[in-house]
């Protein structure tokens, strides 16, 4: 029996992100959900695979526009990191003390790779 030759340019890059796309479109479907978190549970419950999964999943997510919107209530323009000093910055939450003073949650992105930056907390 002879094999018939026929390459076909750009064929498995095509096949790679037909591949993904029916990925996502599987894992957004509540079945999919379903597996999905079953399969991180799995992946979270070994040691060495957690750390690895967790990082490159934090850097995914830092890419992610849909994670950074959630996260960010909003932006602001505060004194940092000295008087006469002014930053950008946004607020990722609100607290309050024992004695009922309100402090703000507020993630400082640094230079030249904005998804590293500094938390404080500010009254």
């Amino acid at each position: 029996m002879e094999k018939i030759k026929l390459e076909i340019p750009g064929f498995g890059l095509i096949l790679t992100l037909l591949i993904i796309f029916s990925l996502g479109i599987f894992v957004t479907n509540v079945l999919g959900r379903r597996l999905f978190s079953w399969t991180e549970r799995l992946i979270s419950s070994i040691p060495l695979v957690k750390t690895i999964y967790n990082t490159l999943k934090q850097i995914t997510n830092a890419f992610s526009g849909a994670t950074q919107t959630e996260n960010y209530q909003r932006v602001i323009y505060i004194q940092y990191p000295r008087k006469e000093l002014w930053t950008i910055s946004f607020v990722t939450g609100e607290s309050v003390d024992g004695s009922g003073k309100e402090y703000y949650h507020v993630f400082v992105p640094t230079t030249p790779n904005p998804t590293s930056g500094v938390f404080i907390i500010i009254p």
